[in-house]
């Protein structure tokens, strides 16, 4: 048996992030028109540095100098020109650090693989995550995708599931072929229910009952729709199979087996206030050895 993901599913979701960053089109430029006098309002008045940092981390800018389009780097020279009272330093640091990932949504059901995906993906727009936040609905995932392609045709659509929430709604798999809707599912399969499974690890002595699971073959349940899918057991696997994914014309499955006692940090016990939460207990270190 091929070793599994060596750090589980939150790496999964910080390779996944870094997949689907999409490139901006010719098309897409046109749309980046951001006036000079505006971008600094926006910082002075709001002093509202994320939207400050999405406007300006689009390549091209349309700039009120000579009423023409530049690239960023050439009207971020010119603005360091500009005076103003506060610290400019600050707004580069912010420009240079800026991530876009494109038109992408985001589709999480629930349990650890959540809580990855709100700590490790960083997203750049608005609704570009949908999830059930404290609702806990398992199965919430695949159907609410479906919603989110349909409202959305135009954006590239992820499906982040867990194996358990993901058998709760799977027959949804006929839904996305019959509408042929172009929806990427990335399974994190641990084999267990694992928000409850680490509930009794730490608080009843790896009592696990009722959260092993036993799953059928999901990669097998896609070819039988009729979807193109995947089984990723590797770490070097990961980056090619969301690669694959996104090229893909219609809908395709991952299948991400990970490691089975990952841990989501931080942590609050039940009852316990929030300065006795359970951090994550050393750095993580990765060798040769997880490649």
């Amino acid at each position: 048996m091929r070793r599994r993901i060596a750090l589980g599913g939150a790496l999964l979701l910080v390779f996944l992030g870094k997949g689907v960053q999409a490139a901006e089109s010719d098309a897409d430029k046109s749309k980046s028109v951001i006036t000079l006098e505006n971008a600094w309002n926006q910082a002075e008045e709001q002093h509202d540095w994320v939207a400050l940092k999405l406007l300006l981390a689009e390549e091209f800018v349309y700039t009120d100098y000579d009423g023409r389009f530049m690239h960023r780097d050439e009207w971020l020279k010119k603005v360091k020109d500009v005076p103003k009272q506060w610290n400019f330093r600050a707004l580069v640091n912010v420009v240079q650090d800026a991530r876009a990932y494109g038109n992408t949504v985001v589709v999480t059901d629930v349990g650890q693989h959540q809580m990855w995906e709100a700590q490790y993906y960083k997203h750049e727009d608005p609704r570009s995550l949908i999830t059930s936040g404290g609702l806990g609905t398992m199965g919430f995932a695949l159907p609410a995708a479906i919603g989110a392609k349909v409202a959305r045709p135009e954006a590239e659509v992820w499906v982040v599931v867990g194996d358990g929430g993901f058998q709760m709604t799977m027959c949804e798999l006929a839904t996305i072929v019959q509408e042929n809707l172009k929806i990427n599912i990335a399974i994190i399969n641990n084999g267990f229910l694992g928000m409850v499974r680490q509930w009794q690890e730490f608080f009843y002595e790896r009592n696990y009952q009722a959260t092993p699971l036993l799953n059928p073959d999901f990669a097998n349940m896609a070819e039988a729709y009729g979807i193109r899918n995947a089984k990723v057991t590797e770490r070097s696997q990961v980056v090619p199979a969301v690669q694959a994914a996104r090229q893909h014309d219609g809908p395709m499955l991952l299948n991400f087996h990970v490691e089975q006692e990952d841990t989501v940090y931080p942590m609050v016990a039940a009852g316990a206030a929030l300065h006795e939460m359970i951090r994550r207990p050393s750095p993580i270190v990765e060798t040769a050895a997880d490649e």
